[in-house]
């Protein structure tokens, strides 16, 4: 399946307080840093404070669904966060991932999931950049 790869941003307004508590459980970056199979692997400086702009999240919900985070940081690479966890929290059973690229298409094409891809697709529009 083609992917598309163009930017884009949500449809919705993001809920930034729903990542209060993922980004509150942030596991050591260096261990939840995930390489991007045949790209170099990026730092991710001082996430999530180095976020530039948000362009598509998902509020997660504990045992029921991850938070899904697609951003641009400062220093211009994109990110994508995912946190996942059970009921009882972060401390019992749960993660988080962050795939860094320099380019936006390479967090589409190889750091998405099918089923984040379509999640991604589904709560997004066309970026229009206004002048």
């Amino acid at each position: 399946m083609k992917r598309k790869t163009e930017l884009r941003t949500s449809k919705y307004m993001h809920n930034y307080n729903s990542f209060n508590y993922p980004f509150s459980e942030m596991y050591e970056l260096d261990k939840i840093n995930t390489k991007i199979l045949g790209l170099p692997l990026l730092k991710p400086g001082k996430f999530p404070k180095n976020i530039k702009e948000w362009l598509w999240s998902y509020p997660g919900e504990n045992d029921i669904c991850p938070w899904y985070l697609l951003c641009k940081l400062k220093n211009n690479n994109f990110v994508l966060y995912i946190a996942w966890c059970d009921y009882t929290g972060f401390d019992c059973i749960g993660g988080m991932k962050i795939y860094i690229a320099k380019d936006l298409e390479n967090i589409i094409n190889y750091a998405m999931s099918n089923y984040v891809y379509k999640l991604y697709i589904k709560n997004t529009i066309i970026y229009i950049k206004k002048i």
